[in-house]
């Protein structure tokens, strides 16, 4: 990301409050707010939909692996919650292709009300549900 959008979005709204001490998990996260930024950034310049079309789907793709990442780390550690936190990860996974639909259309509403939607998600997800997943770290390996 250039710095430009650095400088518009400064407020990404990530900070260390949004760290699990998982170090991947952690970057992971700050990398759901960097492409975040990027698409408002996007979304606000003229011709750019093949841009934001293609961060939508480097996005979705991205929310998988990062699910799965952190799936894998609740599985290696017996999480006693995992079907709930799956079902979470699921019902915001189809959020997200319904908002990539209805972007399809070319609205730039829609992609606004997504880039709000998500970074609000992300945050109380990250801060009160991942922060509260009790990963026993020394049956992790990064």
């Amino acid at each position: 990301m250039n710095a430009n959008i650095n400088n518009l979005f400064a407020g990404s709204l990530w900070d260390e409050s949004c760290l699990v001490g998982i170090d991947i998990l952690d970057q992971q996260h700050k990398n759901f707010f960097s492409m975040l930024d990027e698409l408002a950034y996007l979304n606000r310049l003229d011709n750019k939909r093949e841009e934001v079309l293609q961060l939508l789907n480097k996005f979705e793709e991205y929310t998988i692996y990062h699910f799965n990442t952190e799936e894998k780390y609740m599985d290696k550690t017996d999480y006693p919650d995992i079907e709930k936190h799956k079902n979470l990860h699921k019902l915001f996974t189809k959020r997200i292709e319904d908002f990539k639909i209805a972007y399809g259309y070319d609205n730039k509403v829609i992609l606004e009300e997504m880039i709000s939607y998500t970074r609000k998600w992300m945050l109380v997800h990250i801060r009160v549900v991942d922060i509260h997943t009790t990963f026993d770290k020394g049956l992790i390996t990064e």
